[in-house]
């Protein structure tokens, strides 16, 4: 048997960054710089694991994220989504995109789009992002809605 919460609102959104490619024009300054990407949605925020920047091919970061979100009657899930560039060390982010989660992928057909992260000097990367989303299920008892979103550490 399959559970899900009692109002069937709580969702599982996959977020998967496939690849990401520095400007041509970034290149001389950001290759080889060890970097990470995060996500950040409500207060909760995810990271991939480190890797390198390439000047002239893309990288494949190999970033999954999982984001539980329950939304209200009216089903609204526009949420601010930020995902950012940043050093490995935990300096400030290179680059960012602002997106909003109701725009990417409702169901679980992968949605595929190309997102910009820009710096106040324009953009900096391009990344190929994959999102899908279902509904939330466990096979143990019912899910727990809740106001916020988190994310899922799924290597626990």
């Amino acid at each position: 048997e399959l559970f899900t919460d009692p109002n069937e609102r709580t969702y599982l959104y996959i977020l998967f960054v496939e690849n990401l490619r520095l400007q041509p024009e970034w290149g001389e300054t950001y290759a080889g710089s060890d970097v990470v990407v995060r996500w950040y949605v409500d207060n909760a925020n995810d990271c991939s694991g480190q890797f390198a920047l390439s000047a002239t091919e893309g990288v494949k970061t190999k970033y999954c994220a999982f984001f539980i979100l329950s939304t209200n009657a009216e089903d609204d899930r526009s949420r601010a989504v930020t995902m950012t560039l940043s050093p490995a060390d935990g300096g400030e982010a290179l680059a960012v995109a602002f997106l909003d989660l109701a725009n990417l992928s409702r169901d679980e057909v992968f949605k595929v789009e190309t997102v910009e992260l820009k710096s106040q000097a324009g953009v900096v990367a391009v990344a190929e992002i994959h999102s899908a989303c279902q509904q939330r299920w466990s096979r143990v008892g019912a899910i727990e809605p809740y106001a916020e979103g988190y994310f899922v550490d799924h290597k626990a």
